[in-house]
């Protein structure tokens, strides 16, 4: 069995940068285009500002 220490295991560094959000247009298509069962998560997302 192999261990992983702590200091091998690091998160991913952020990338830096400006986060812009997605016009509504975009959230809709993407919303369209998702599986009946997953279209609340895109709801859920936007009201909660994602």
């Amino acid at each position: 069995m192999i261990l992983i220490s702590e200091m091998t295991a690091r998160p991913p560094a952020a990338n830096p940068g400006r986060v812009e959000e997605w016009p509504p247009e975009h959230v809709l298509s993407v919303r369209t285009a998702l599986a009946e069962r997953y279209r609340v998560l895109v709801e859920i997302d936007e009201s909660l500002g994602l």
